[in-house]
Protein backbone atom coordinates (compact mmCIF):
# COMPACT_ATOMS: atom_id res chain seq x y z
CA UNK A 1 0.00 0.00 0.00
CA UNK A 2 1.16 3.28 -0.94
CA UNK A 3 -0.24 6.30 0.70
CA UNK A 4 -1.16 7.62 -2.07
CA UNK A 5 -3.98 4.93 -2.10
CA UNK A 6 -5.30 5.21 1.28
CA UNK A 7 -5.70 9.08 0.54
CA UNK A 8 -7.82 7.91 -2.47
CA UNK A 9 -9.35 5.45 -0.53
CA UNK A 10 -10.47 8.65 1.70
CA UNK A 11 -11.02 11.12 -0.28
CA UNK A 12 -13.37 8.85 -2.23
CA UNK A 13 -15.44 8.33 0.75
CA UNK A 14 -15.65 12.33 1.12
CA UNK A 15 -13.10 12.37 3.88
CA UNK A 16 -11.33 15.00 3.58
CA UNK A 17 -7.78 13.93 4.71
CA UNK A 18 -5.03 16.12 5.92
CA UNK A 19 -1.20 14.56 6.03
CA UNK A 20 0.72 14.36 9.56
CA UNK A 21 3.98 15.19 9.71
CA UNK A 22 5.96 12.01 11.15
CA UNK A 23 6.37 14.41 14.83
CA UNK A 24 2.70 14.27 14.91
CA UNK A 25 2.28 11.01 14.03
CA UNK A 26 4.57 9.49 16.30
CA UNK A 27 2.89 11.50 19.22
CA UNK A 28 -0.28 10.12 18.59
CA UNK A 29 0.94 6.77 18.48
CA UNK A 30 2.59 7.09 22.13
CA UNK A 31 -0.96 8.59 23.08
CA UNK A 32 -2.48 5.94 21.69
CA UNK A 33 -0.31 3.76 23.96
CA UNK A 34 -0.55 5.52 27.13
CA UNK A 35 -4.23 4.96 26.83
CA UNK A 36 -4.84 1.81 24.94
CA UNK A 37 -1.59 0.07 26.08
CA UNK A 38 -1.18 0.93 29.81
CA UNK A 39 -2.06 -2.89 30.72
CA UNK A 40 0.33 -4.58 28.28
CA UNK A 41 3.02 -2.11 29.46
CA UNK A 42 2.03 -3.04 33.27
CA UNK A 43 1.89 -6.95 32.68
CA UNK A 44 4.51 -7.36 29.75
CA UNK A 45 7.33 -4.14 30.45
CA UNK A 46 6.83 -3.52 26.46
CA UNK A 47 3.67 -1.23 25.08
CA UNK A 48 4.13 -2.96 21.52
CA UNK A 49 3.75 -6.35 22.82
CA UNK A 50 5.47 -8.63 19.94
CA UNK A 51 5.81 -6.39 17.77
CA UNK A 52 2.26 -4.84 17.39
CA UNK A 53 -0.14 -2.23 19.44
CA UNK A 54 -2.85 -4.31 18.45
CA UNK A 55 -1.69 -6.81 20.83
CA UNK A 56 -3.25 -5.51 23.51
CA UNK A 57 -6.68 -6.24 22.32
CA UNK A 58 -5.38 -10.08 20.63
CA UNK A 59 -3.56 -11.03 23.86
CA UNK A 60 -6.85 -9.57 25.99
CA UNK A 61 -4.48 -6.85 28.00
CA UNK A 62 -7.17 -4.44 27.07
CA UNK A 63 -11.05 -4.78 26.98
CA UNK A 64 -12.51 -4.59 23.59
CA UNK A 65 -14.86 -5.56 20.69
CA UNK A 66 -13.45 -7.85 17.87
CA UNK A 67 -14.13 -8.97 14.82
CA UNK A 68 -17.83 -7.72 13.19
CA UNK A 69 -19.02 -6.81 16.72
CA UNK A 70 -16.37 -4.13 16.70
CA UNK A 71 -17.34 -3.27 13.14
CA UNK A 72 -20.59 -2.83 13.54
CA UNK A 73 -20.02 -0.29 16.39
CA UNK A 74 -17.29 1.38 14.14
CA UNK A 75 -19.63 2.15 11.72
CA UNK A 76 -22.11 3.14 13.83
CA UNK A 77 -20.26 6.09 15.29
CA UNK A 78 -20.73 9.26 14.39
CA UNK A 79 -18.01 11.05 12.23
CA UNK A 80 -16.08 14.28 12.57
CA UNK A 81 -12.38 14.91 13.37
CA UNK A 82 -10.56 11.75 13.51
CA UNK A 83 -7.03 10.30 12.70
CA UNK A 84 -6.28 7.46 10.83
CA UNK A 85 -2.98 5.99 11.49
CA UNK A 86 -1.06 3.10 9.56
CA UNK A 87 1.12 1.43 11.95
CA UNK A 88 4.05 1.18 9.00
CA UNK A 89 6.64 4.12 9.63
CA UNK A 90 6.82 4.95 6.37
CA UNK A 91 3.62 5.17 5.59
CA UNK A 92 1.98 8.74 6.65
CA UNK A 93 -1.23 9.58 8.91
CA UNK A 94 -3.51 11.68 8.36
CA UNK A 95 -5.85 13.52 9.74
CA UNK A 96 -9.53 13.43 8.81
CA UNK A 97 -12.74 14.87 8.57
CA UNK A 98 -15.90 13.23 7.66
CA UNK A 99 -19.67 12.40 8.21
CA UNK A 100 -19.13 8.84 8.38
CA UNK A 101 -15.94 6.71 9.31
CA UNK A 102 -13.92 4.44 6.64
CA UNK A 103 -13.93 0.61 7.14
CA UNK A 104 -9.91 -0.09 6.32
CA UNK A 105 -10.24 -3.46 6.60
CA UNK A 106 -9.98 -4.12 2.68
CA UNK A 107 -5.82 -2.93 2.90
CA UNK A 108 -4.74 -5.66 4.79
CA UNK A 109 -2.26 -3.53 7.16
CA UNK A 110 -2.19 -2.38 10.65
CA UNK A 111 -4.54 1.03 10.76
CA UNK A 112 -5.80 2.58 14.03
CA UNK A 113 -8.80 5.21 14.01
CA UNK A 114 -9.12 7.26 16.87
CA UNK A 115 -10.54 10.58 17.50
CA UNK A 116 -8.44 13.37 19.07
CA UNK A 117 -9.57 12.81 22.31
CA UNK A 118 -8.99 9.19 22.00
CA UNK A 119 -12.47 8.26 23.38
CA UNK A 120 -12.09 5.13 21.37
CA UNK A 121 -10.18 3.11 19.03
CA UNK A 122 -10.81 0.85 16.07
CA UNK A 123 -7.43 -1.09 14.66
CA UNK A 124 -7.70 -2.88 11.36
CA UNK A 125 -4.86 -5.52 11.08
CA UNK A 126 -3.26 -7.14 8.59
CA UNK A 127 -4.19 -10.53 10.40
CA UNK A 128 -7.72 -9.71 9.15
CA UNK A 129 -10.37 -11.68 9.69
CA UNK A 130 -8.83 -14.02 12.06
CA UNK A 131 -7.52 -11.01 14.50
CA UNK A 132 -9.00 -7.88 14.09
CA UNK A 133 -10.67 -6.02 13.62
CA UNK A 134 -10.66 -4.24 17.39
CA UNK A 135 -12.38 -1.70 18.81
CA UNK A 136 -12.13 -0.54 22.27
CA UNK A 137 -13.34 2.60 24.15
CA UNK A 138 -11.08 4.52 27.00
CA UNK A 139 -11.52 3.57 30.04
CA UNK A 140 -10.13 6.46 32.41
CA UNK A 141 -10.40 4.08 35.51
CA UNK A 142 -7.24 1.69 35.34
CA UNK A 143 -8.74 -0.26 38.22
CA UNK A 144 -11.76 -1.06 35.36
CA UNK A 145 -9.35 -2.56 32.97
CA UNK A 146 -7.63 -4.53 35.69
CA UNK A 147 -10.75 -5.99 36.91
CA UNK A 148 -11.79 -6.67 33.38
CA UNK A 149 -8.90 -8.34 32.05
CA UNK A 150 -8.47 -10.00 35.11
CA UNK A 151 -12.01 -11.75 34.97
CA UNK A 152 -11.18 -12.98 31.24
Amino acid sequence: MIDRELEEFLVNRHIAATCLSKTKKLMLQRAWRKVFAVSTYEKTGKWRYRGHDWHSFSYDFYPHLDGNRALQKYVNIKGGVFYVIPDDKNLMGYECRGKKLPDLSSFGQDIYVVPAELGWTMVFTHEQPEFGPYYAKRITDRNIVRDAVAAE
